[in-house]
């Protein structure tokens, strides 16, 4: 996920690439949500759009995440999110709440004196900068770096 003001940096591979002036990526467990209900989650990824069987990632065909990521995705292009609060809890996770009334959820879901397994991290990309990653060799984190009033591209 992208946040901020959108910027051209160098590609890798050539060219240049657009990227948000911060960033989280996500390897532990997620959801979007909204009134009470998830809108589209990790788990997604494992099941066809239109029957709801098990994906087979060897076939081409279409799971239930690409179909409600891109409906989600059209709805961020119409009109960018602002994150306007976020709650962290003390086990590695969080929760952003969007101005749309969505909030994501991020809850790592694997203990913390498990074998090395990086939950999420937070960065600005293109950059030197550190990055905050929370994993499970660096326990418990009792700072959580992001805030509210961010623009979710």
């Amino acid at each position: 996920m992208a946040f901020g003001q959108w910027r051209e940096v160098p590609a890798r591979r050539g060219g240049t690439r657009q990227v948000g002036q911060w960033a989280i990526h996500v390897q532990a467990a997620w959801r979007f949500a909204r009134k009470s209900a998830v809108f589209v989650g990790i788990t997604d990824m494992h099941y066809y759009a239109d029957d709801g069987s098990n994906f087979d990632w060897g076939k081409d065909g279409e799971s239930r995440f690409d179909r409600l990521a891109a409906q989600l995705n059209q709805e961020f292009k119409a009109e960018a999110e602002i994150v306007t609060d976020v709650k962290c809890d003390d086990v590695g996770g969080f929760t952003l709440f969007l101005k749309s009334g969505l909030t994501f959820d991020v809850f790592p879901c694997v203990a913390f004196n498990s074998p090395e397994f990086e939950f999420w991290r937070f960065f600005e990309p293109a950059t030197e900068n550190d990055h905050y990653v929370v994993e499970t060799i660096t326990g418990r984190t009792s700072v959580c770096p992001l805030k509210s009033s961010s623009t979710y591209r």
